[in-house]
């Protein structure tokens, strides 16, 4: 079965992943672990349909793509925090303080959001996906919390 999955959609595996990553080598390492995981799944693959194979591989290829961009910010995060503390800087703590009190403003669904997307780093589809709403909605509800908390800032220091 994995065989036949591989044949079939290597290819257009390959180009989804290249499209994600605009790498050629990081897609290959995203496939071949995709291809891995369907080799350690293959008695659950072996029940699905053709289509249902394949939303199964582009589906893992995405979340091992997220799961490797999130990796990789992280680590850039830690490297910078590192070259902070090495410089002899340490983060702004008050100014954290200061966005978690004007965020209790909000909604608690919108504070939800607003937190996950800017200090956690999701996107508007990965939030839709949680909260069960289009990515549309997502969009339009953190605009307007950013407009509330823009107002409350710009009031604050006038």
């Amino acid at each position: 079965m994995i065989k036949k999955l591989y044949c079939i959609y290597y290819e257009e595996l390959l180009h989804f992943a290249i499209q994600l990553t605009h790498s050629t080598a990081a897609a290959e390492d995203i496939v071949q672990e995709t291809y891995v995981r369907a080799i350690g799944n293959a008695d659950v693959l072996e029940d699905m349909s053709d289509a249902k194979c394949r939303a199964w591989l582009y589906r893992t290829a995405r979340n091992l793509f997220i799961d490797q961009f999130r990796k990789e910010k992280h680590r850039a995060d830690v490297m910078d925090e590192e070259a902070a503390t090495a410089a002899g800087f340490s983060e702004d703590d008050l100014s954290m303080v200061e966005v978690g009190q004007m965020i209790k403003l909000l909604s608690a669904e919108d504070r939800s959001i607003f937190w996950m997307r800017y200090m956690e780093g999701y996107n508007a589809t990965e939030l839709g996906e949680i909260f069960h709403l289009p990515p549309g909605t997502i969009r339009s509800r953190l605009a307007l919390a950013r407009q509330k908390i823009s107002s409350i800032y710009y009031k604050s220091i006038r």
